[in-house]
C-alpha cells in the first residue's frame, strides 16, 4: 500500500489496486465520476503526441450509470469506434449474429433527435440510398430516397400519401396518378 490507498498490491492474489487498498480484480481503480464531465472519469487512455485527446471510462453513482467517453478536452467531443476492423457489437448478449445485436424483452431502439429531423440513414458502400426520418416540421414519419424525394409519408393522424404506384407482391399495381382524391369527387 503505497501514499495511502494511492496504489495497492495484492501480491497473494495478483491484483493492484488504485485509490482501493482491496482490489477485487487484476487491475482495480476506483474514483469518483461525473458522467457530464468525461475529465473526472477513473481510467484515462490517450495519446502522446496531444494529451488533451483521450478516452475516459468511468461510472457516476449519483447517476447510477457508467460512460465511455472520447474527447479532445476543452476542444469538442470525439468520434468513438467499436470494433473499426470488424466483428459484431452486442447488447444485451454474448452471441451477436450481426453488425449490431440488440436482445432483451421489448428491445428497443431509440432516436432523440435534439434538433432536426431525427433518422435512420443507409448506404451501400458508403452512398447513400434510402432515409427514414421524422419530419419534425410536419410531424411525420418520410421514407426518402436520396437524390428525389419523399416515397412515402405516413402522418400522427394515420394518413398514408405515396409518390409512386403501390405494386403487390404478385406484380399487380394501382396506379395512382389514374385516380382522383375523395376531396376531389
Amino acid at each position: 500500500n503505497f501514499d495511502s490507498n494511492t496504489l495497492s498490491i495484492d501480491a497473494s492474489n495478483n491484483r493492484v489496486g488504485i485509490g482501493t487498498a482491496a482490489p477485487s480484480a487484476p487491475l482495480h481503480i476506483v474514483k469518483d465520476s461525473d458522467d457530464v464531465d468525461a475529465s473526472t472519469g477513473a481510467l484515462r487512455v490517450g495519446n502522446a503526441t496531444d494529451v488533451s485527446s483521450y478516452v475516459s471510462i468511468g461510472y457516476d453513482d449519483t447517476t447510477d450509470v457508467g460512460f465511455i467517453q472520447s474527447i479532445d478536452e476543452g476542444v469538442e467531443y470525439k468520434k468513438l469506434l467499436l470494433n473499426p476492423l470488424g466483428g459484431n457489437v452486442g447488447i444485451g448478449t454474448a452471441a451477436p449474429d450481426k453488425s449490431l445485436h440488440i436482445l432483451g424483452a421489448g428491445a428497443r431502439i431509440k432516436i432523440d433527435g435534439s434538433s432536426g429531423d431525427p433518422g435512420i440513414d443507409f448506404a451501400e458502400n458508403d452512398t447513400d440510398r434510402f432515409s427514414i426520418y421524422w419530419d419534425a416540421t410536419n410531424d411525420r414519419l418520410a421514407f426518402r430516397d436520396y437524390g428525389t424525394a419523399d416515397r412515402m409519408l405516413i402522418a400522427e393522424t394515420g394518413d398514408v400519401t405515396f409518390t409512386g404506384d403501390l405494386i403487390m407482391a404478385d406484380g399487380k399495381g394501382i396506379d395512382f396518378s389514374a385516380m382522383t382524391s375523395p376531396a376531389d369527387s
